[in-house]
């Protein structure tokens, strides 16, 4: 299945056959608070700095303004995932460089729980891999998931990810529960060619 990136100098989208990907406008923030509201007690374990920082319309604002200014320095890539058929908005999905200026990066994701289970997640992963390793020109891709998140790790491998390891991260501040173990995948620039090849 190939993706269709299109750019152009203030914004780019990548589409799949189901799913709109695009960058997120600020008219956009009360959706994309909306989304937060309803899904944040499943999402804060996992997303505890963006369910702690976005809690009115101000503040969902505001952070679009960051993930807008994160964009054009290159930091940070974060797509809000809309349906095609209806256009409705059910998730995002992000990719972040590790450091400055280094080609590699960490991809991260979430859906609205009535989204989950029909495939999304994969659609976009496949886009946004595409648009990491062929646009951005990536040398490696990461990507964290609870151990007991099997929906997460089927997307991992069904996306060609290698597992890695499994780690317990520090506890968060921004979270009063105990930290969850983590399986930790990667995929690099000659495994990604090999598979599409």
């Amino acid at each position: 299945m190939r993706q269709h990136i299109t750019s152009y100098v203030s914004s780019f989208h990548l589409t799949t056959p189901r799913l709109l990907l695009r960058p997120y406008h600020q008219e956009e923030a009360q959706a994309f608070l909306d989304l937060l509201e309803e899904n944040r007690a499943r999402l804060e374990s996992d997303f505890p700095d963006r369910t702690s920082s976005v809690t009115n319309l101000e503040e969902a604002v505001n952070r679009i303004k960051i993930l807008e200014y994160q964009r054009r320095t290159g930091d940070l890539y974060s797509f809000g995932l809309w349906r095609q058929q209806d256009h409705q908005y059910i998730g995002d999905i992000t990719i972040r460089r590790l450091a400055r200026g280094k080609k590699v990066a960490e991809v991260g994701y979430y859906l609205a729980a009535h989204a989950e289970g029909q495939g999304y997640v994969s659609e976009a992963m496949h886009a946004l891999l595409e648009y990491a390793f062929e646009v951005l020109r990536m040398d490696a891709i990461s990507l964290r998931c609870a151990k007991e998140n099997q929906r997460s790790q089927k997307v991992a491998e069904r996306c060609g990810f290698t597992w890695t390891g499994e780690f317990v991260p520090y506890l968060n501040q921004l979270s009063d529960k105990p930290p969850r173990p983590l399986y930790t995948y990667r995929l690099s620039r000659k495994d990604y060619a090999s598979k599409a090849a």
